[in-house]
């Protein structure tokens, strides 16, 4: 087998990941002496182990949709067999006063895999950048051109387009007046492994494109969790104990997750006057646009304000605001060349959705009754004691009762009215026993 434009042999055998200093010395001499592309825009310097902590996931330079989960599937089955001899590691660039780059210009799921899995240590390729080439250059043709295809993924048609903008966007800021006949040189140049209606469309698609399109960073929830906690904020999930004023939590923002996930701890802590800091992450699968991630976020906003919206109306006399219990956090930096990579990008919550979001009305019987939904499927059976357990949380922050057996004739009475409503099914044999029908 042999790597897609790079005329080197790969014998199918692999060789046990290093785990000692002189382990990882033999691997180095043995990948020293692997042949390399000679690529235009840098120049090959030597191959050496870094501690992967010391790789930031910031950039995946052949990918528009940042790192993905399948490709780190596919990545893993052979990492899981050892290092492939014959493999080229990834590249990483050396800065002029000679220490490295933070970030892989190749190699992002492979860095994952390593982090994911325990290895304190990865290999790489050291580079320099040549005279007349930028960071973006390299980017194109090691992270693009050469991308590894036998175990890795080839880059597709959203790649290369994405990374065409942006090289148009580079020659813009250098005062380049850009052509058809350079995007096309381009793409005949780094898109040449592709079909030729691939190549025509980005021939025809690239220059028209508004220059909008900025790479994404995609991270998996332990690695927010670990960004905050370098940012010296520590993300807690609902059954830890709380001891501060403000609580941090962090939700995927493409999950509508208010009812289960948040509400119940937000209605716990506020009974108790912690305030929450509410932070998100997107994932960026499935997504094509940085304008995307702050939609998302602001979708999840407005839902939450519409919640508390219905709320206020229902308790319209209450001298309770839950919005003072509510502060605004954080997210990744996830949009590069936009945000700062070294810090947390502040929620800024602009009411710039596209489409207005839909509400029901929502009074108290209709949050009993969303609550169970929530909880129990169509059909499935449930008691009353579950019933009571389910809605507890929610009731006890939003109403006064003045004992345990007014609260249970409360949601007996609601479990009756819907019961009325054909939305539940009371067993009379079964005392206490009830089922969802809708």
């Amino acid at each position: 087998m042999s790597d897609k434009g790079f005329g080197i042999n790969i014998p199918e055998n692999y060789v046990p990941h290093p785990k000692t200093e002189e382990e990882r010395n033999e691997l180095v001499k043995e990948v020293r002496g692997y042949q390399r592309p000679k690529y235009a825009s840098c120049k090959y310097l030597y191959t050496t182990f870094v501690d992967v902590k010391d790789i930031k996931l910031k950039k995946n330079s052949g990918r528009k949709r940042g790192n993905d989960g399948r490709v780190l599937d596919t990545v893993g089955k052979s990492l899981e067999r050892g290092y492939k001899v014959g493999k080229l590691p990834p590249v990483m660039l050396r800065k002029e006063n000679g220490d490295l780059e933070d970030f892989l210009i190749n190699g992002n799921h492979r860095w994952l895999w390593y982090s994911a899995n325990g290895y304190k240590y990865m290999l790489i390729d050291v580079y320099d950048i040549n005279e007349g080439y930028d960071e973006g250059d390299v980017m194109d043709e090691v992270g693009l051109l050469w991308q590894p295809q036998p175990d890795g993924t080839s880059s597709n048609y959203d790649d290369y387009k994405a990374r065409g903008i942006a090289w148009v966007r580079r020659q813009q800021e250098k005062g380049i007046n850009i052509t058809q006949n350079m995007i096309d040189e381009w793409v005949e140049t780094f898109a040449i492994h592709e079909i030729a209606l691939t190549r025509y469309n980005l021939k025809k698609n690239i220059l028209n494109s508004e220059v909008k399109d900025s790479f994404l960073t995609n991270y998996t929830r332990p690695q927010v969790v670990r960004f905050f906690s370098n940012c010296n904020f520590t993300i807690l999930d609902g059954g830890a104990e709380i001891t501060t004023k403000i609580v941090d939590r962090l939700f995927e923002a493409s999950q509508k997750v208010w009812l289960r996930d948040f509400l119940p701890t937000f209605f716990a802590n506020a009974a108790k006057g912690i305030k929450t800091r509410l932070n998100f992450y997107v994932n960026t699968t499935n997504i094509n646009t940085a304008d995307e991630i702050e939609l998302l976020i602001n979708n999840r906003l407005d839902e939450l304000d519409g919640i508390f919206d219905n709320l206020s109306s229902v308790y319209s006399d209450s001298e309770e605001d839950l919005r003072e219990y509510l502060v605004l956090g954080s997210r990744p930096p996830q949009i590069v060349d936009t945000d700062c990579y070294d810090e947390l990008i502040r929620i800024r919550n602009t009411k710039k959705v596209q489409e207005p979001v839909k509400y029901e009305s929502v009074n108290l019987l209709e949050l009993t009754y969303q609550l169970l939904s929530s909880n129990f499927g169509v059909n499935e059976n449930f008691t009353a004691q579950q019933a009571y357990d389910v809605v507890r949380t929610y009731r006890f922050a939003l109403s006064q009762f003045k004992s345990e057996k007014s609260y249970r004739g409360t949601i007996l009475a609601e479990l009756q009215a819907l019961r009325d409503d054909g939305r539940i099914y009371f067993y009379p044999n079964q005392r206490g026993t009830y089922c969802l029908l809708r």
